[in-house]
């Protein structure tokens, strides 16, 4: 019997991720959440069968009774998550509830598979983290609160960052984080939010100014300035991947405000100067240039990392290798920046192709939610935290598979690392709150029709 599911374990995981996905589209097609509730109850179906099968896999493969205890606490997790948030906030979205488990339980597998280690201290730290990040959408919803410190979000991001370039530890080139009492930080991942935070509060501003007729260039310039500060820093550090991170977060939120196409042509013109100057100034972005143009030509040097992902993720076929068959752990950092060449391996390119459309269909929800804002400050903060995960989502799944250059950044919820696990599910809950912020005027809107319903029926 264990033979059986072992050799068919892989067809029945890319399998079910499919029905995953294909329930992560078919809501959109719903106008009600009523409608919708039966696809959510399914996708929560769907991601406990891979997360169960997945350990069970594991356990008869390693032999290790550890396995099976993580996974009964994963589900535990999972199941919590879900049920906390039907009754804590009824407005929320099931579905980036659920697709944030997905991602979890991916993670938890693979890592499992890795390193049975970190994939213990990536459960604890996402249980602590789900567990802090529930008050985030009741705070969210507070206007006045949130959007009284728009400066000192720009400064308290813009001082954490500089920290990081004085005092940070040098990693691959780059200093990226710091410790203290033996906890490594890696900043840069909560100055993204207060980052979209702060923009979102000064393009709110430079919009009420238009619309009054005042002078708001100077102010708007002077916000710019501070925001592209971020960025200089950032590439001071040598952490190129996440100074393009907010370069794009900033040129987006500033043309969605704006309206202006030159934005847009400012921002590629920026781009393109600066991954110039890039290419000039630092050694180890010309080696990373290098081994994407030509890895096989440096497969004993500079190319060997992305070739040991093309590698795994060719081998793996449409639907993989098996859990615990492939050899995931020849490539470098594989737990953090090429988890997704080992999800490709062992779990096959059709579970690997849903798992980046359910990262699309999460950005889809974030930009629908955008759109449909009413207040603007709210409409930039989902605008610029959807602009954020989609683009990581890009630079992390395009490095490993050689599509653009290597830039060193995590795939959401996914890759092993505890400040990119507790600042991805920040950004979820804020996400969740803005969802909360919407049904309530929703429910304002349909209390006024039908107050002018029963009006017009009475005067009739």
């Amino acid at each position: 019997m264990s033979t059986a599911l072992l050799g068919l374990s892989r067809y029945i995981l890319a399998i079910l991720m499919a029905f995953y996905t294909f329930h992560c589209f078919m809501p959109f097609a719903y106008r009600s959440e009523k409608e919708r509730g039966g696809f959510y109850l399914f996708q929560i179906l769907f991601l406990m069968l891979i997360h169960v099968i997945g350990i069970t896999v594991l356990y008869l493969r390693s032999g290790n009774p550890h396995s099976i205890y993580y996974g009964a606490f994963q589900c535990v997790l999972f199941i919590g998550t879900i049920l906390l948030y039907r009754i804590i906030y009824p407005s929320s979205s099931p579905m980036i509830v659920n697709n944030m488990c997905l991602f979890l339980s991916v993670g938890f597998i693979i890592l499992t598979r890795l390193s049975e280690g970190k994939s213990l201290r990536q459960f604890l730290i996402a249980a602590v983290s789900v567990a802090l990040t529930m008050v985030v959408p009741y705070l969210v919803s507070d206007l006045r609160l949130l959007s009284k410190f728009t400066w000192v979000y720009g400064f308290a991001g813009l001082g954490a960052l500089s920290v990081v370039l004085v005092l940070g530890a040098v990693t691959y080139g780059s200093r990226i984080s710091y410790s203290v009492a033996g906890i490594t930080f890696q900043p840069s991942e909560f100055v993204k939010i207060v980052f979209v935070l702060f923009l979102a509060g000064i393009l709110t501003d430079v919009s009420r100014k238009r619309a009054a007729g005042a002078d708001w260039f100077i102010y708007f310039a002077g916000a710019m300035a501070l925001g592209l500060m971020h960025v200089v820093v950032l590439a001071l550090s040598r952490d190129l991947g996440g100074a393009l991170i907010f370069f794009v977060i900033q040129v987006f939120m500033v043309y969605a405000a704006l309206d202006n196409p030159l934005v847009l042509g400012a921002g590629a013109g920026g781009l393109a100067g600066g991954t110039v100057l890039g290419y000039l100034l630092f050694s180890h972005v010309r080696t990373r240039f290098l081994a994407w143009r030509a890895p096989f030509a440096y497969i004993d040097g500079q190319g060997y990392q992305i070739t040991q992902s093309l590698f795994a993720i060719g081998t793996g076929g449409w639907f993989g290798m098996g859990i615990c068959m492939g050899s995931p752990d020849k490539i470098p950092v594989v737990e953090q920046d090429f988890i997704f060449s080992a999800v490709s391996e062992e779990l096959g390119c059709i579970f690997s192709i849903c798992l980046i459309f359910v990262c699309l269909s999460t950005f889809l929800l974030f930009m629908n939610l955008a759109m449909s804002m009413r207040q603007l400050y709210y409409r930039l903060i989902a605008l610029g935290i959807a602009i954020n995960y989609v683009f990581q989502v890009f630079l992390t799944i395009g490095g490993v598979t050689k599509f653009i250059p290597l830039t060193g950044v995590t795939l959401p919820l996914v890759s092993y690392g505890g400040s990119s696990v507790l600042a991805t599910l920040i950004m979820f809950s804020v996400i969740q709150g803005i969802y909360l912020i919407r049904a309530e005027g929703d429910e304002v809107q349909q209390r006024v029709t039908n107050k002018k319903t029963r009006a017009v029926v009475r005067n009739a």
